[in-house]
């Protein structure tokens, strides 16, 4: 045989298949040095097929993660039209679903990958996902691909729902709820509303029938505002402490009429902390227990730790002034500007003093300094918590070798950090709004509280489900509450009252999270939800 010529003749078909072996060979050497994450297999699952897991390419550069488990451990449930699929979406944000809400809420393992008793499994199908993109073990290939938004969130959610049901066709015709915990039900507020919509379009096949919103995030000032007066009636704080917290609480709402998202963003965490100076490190989860003081509380002085809120406070205060002024002149220039001798004028100079005015996500409070601190520490306090030690070594250890498809260069919750700083302008915004118009649908809408929880306070959840637009409202204000019952207590475990498709349920002996502090009315819970 002579030599392969790549430019001449070629005289022998086994010359060319050795060449066009050698050439796939250094191609995918190359895409292996070149191409991050691209020849990493992107599907997984149990040999018995009772889990799937993999990856979703909802946009370009951005992979969510889901972990799907079948009911009773066998496809055989699949179908069967009584068995429900649930979506679960955990808070932050950045914090992983497939993580925390799997291991230490409703899946079928605990963090000691024990058996869980009343594992959520045991009534429907469970479906995890990482999200935003950028939590648990989602990834983007770049920051800017990060979401910044409720609606890019929605729209990747959505995206990734219309991908799922293509793949899962025995699963389209199974009853979906999608059920989320804190900042969850922000992002599910909106992708509820948009899923809705994509589906009655055509563009996802499924059958969605509710959403269970679980101590919500969905009208953050209305928290802000319950915060207070909630904190003196368990005793955990004073009057005068009490009118300490108002007057942050107060300028936090002053923020958000102004449109000044993130100043409202740094407020909140300014709220906290003297709220935690107060009353000696409450439990923003639980406002029977006391957590310990973090080390940043631990280096700084109860004097030291007021004056930087009311620093906070004072920058935002000179902030708003600003806004204030801003528009007042934007007002002058638009009364001119009527006159024949401003015709030529321009509000450009006005705009841009306007823009400069109101905070941006680069730099809100004072340079940035504070606001970065501020987001710093409600990340530590929402993010961190839920990414304990056992945990971080569970997922980061035998779970991603089980997986078995996470990328190198992808660690879980190695992005989450930033998940939550991108989204720092939009903490603050309600979602009411999408709610409503949820609700005007005809899709069941759940709600529930856990009684202790001091975060998304059952106080401030009804402030505001009462400010809501439905219709319906009157005729569920009217509705009668009834006590809900489980075998395992002789004790009231919760009330509900329900009307047309809004069931509100309020949680006894529970905090932030229902299904860990409750298993078995969380259980219950579940089974009323997926009946409705």
């Amino acid at each position: 045989m002579g030599q392969i010529k790549v430019c001449g003749p070629v005289r022998h078909w086994g010359q060319i298949a050795r060449f066009r072996w050698l050439a796939v060979i250094l191609l995918a050497a190359w895409q292996a040095e070149h191409v991050q994450c691209r020849l990493q297999p992107t599907r997984g699952g149990a040999l018995d097929g009772s889990e799937e897991w993999g990856y979703t390419e909802v946009r370009e550069g951005a992979h969510t993660f889901w972990w799907l488990y079948y009911s009773n451990a066998t496809l055989a449930s699949v179908h069967d039209a009584t068995v429900p699929l649930v979506l679960w979406l955990q808070g932050g944000p950045g914090a992983s679903g497939v993580g925390f809400g799997n291991f230490a809420e409703i899946g079928p393992l605990n963090l000691n990958l024990e058996p869980r008793p009343h594992t959520w499994l045991q009534k429907a199908h469970l479906l995890f996902v990482d999200n935003p993109v950028g939590t648990g073990f989602s990834y983007v290939e770049k920051a800017s691909q990060l979401t910044r938004t409720n609606a890019e969130i929605a729209a990747d959610l959505v995206a990734f729902a219309a991908a799922f049901f293509e793949e899962h066709p025995a699963l389209q015709a199974t009853p979906f709820y999608i059920i989320c915990e804190s900042y969850g039900g922000k992002m599910t507020g909106e992708f509820g509303l948009e899923l809705h919509r994509a589906v009655q379009k055509g563009q996802v096949k499924t059958n969605f029938r509710g959403v269970a919103l679980g101590d919500s995030w969905i009208s953050p000032i209305d928290y802000v505002l319950a915060w207070g007066p909630l904190l003196q009636s368990y005793s955990l704080v004073d009057r005068v402490e009490t009118d300490a917290i108002q007057k942050f609480a107060d300028a936090t709402e002053r923020a958000l009429e102004a449109d000044a998202f993130t100043n409202a963003t740094s407020l909140w965490a300014a709220t906290e902390d003297i709220i935690e100076t107060y009353s000696e490190n409450v439990n923003f989860y639980n406002l029977l227990l006391h957590s310990p003081p973090n080390l940043a509380s631990d280096e700084c002085s109860k004097s030291e730790r007021l004056a930087w809120s009311e620093a906070v406070l004072e920058s935002v205060e000179r902030n708003l002034q600003r806004v204030s002024e801003a528009r007042a002149s934007q007002q002058s220039l638009r009364l001119r500007r009527k006159r024949p001798q401003n015709m030529g004028a321009t509000d450009q100079t006005v705009r841009k003093l306007h823009a400069a005015a109101l905070d941006t996500e680069e730099g809100a409070v004072s340079g940035g300094a504070l606001f970065a601190e501020a987001v710093e520490k409600l990340r530590t306090k929402y993010v961190d918590r839920l990414h304990t030690d056992p945990l971080d070594g569970l997922m980061n250890g035998p779970i991603r070798q089980k997986l078995g498809i996470i990328p190198k260069n992808v660690r879980w919750g190695g992005q989450s950090t930033q998940v939550f700083a991108r989204l720092a302008g939009d903490f603050m915004k309600p979602v009411v709004d999408k709610v409503e118009a949820l609700l005007a649908t005809g899709v069941s809408v759940t709600v529930y509280s856990g009684q202790l929880d001091l975060i998304c306070c059952t106080t401030g959840t009804q402030a505001w489900m009462q400010s809501s637009k439905w219709p319906g409202l009157d005729t569920w204000n009217k509705a009668q509450r009834q006590p809900i019952y489980v075998e395992a207590s002789p004790q009231v475990v919760a009330f509900v009252k329900a009307s047309d498709n809004l069931a509100f349920y309020w949680i006894l002996n529970a905090g932030h999270m229902v299904p860990a502090d409750v298993p078995v009315v969380g259980l219950e819970l579940l089974t009323r939800i997926t009946r409705s």
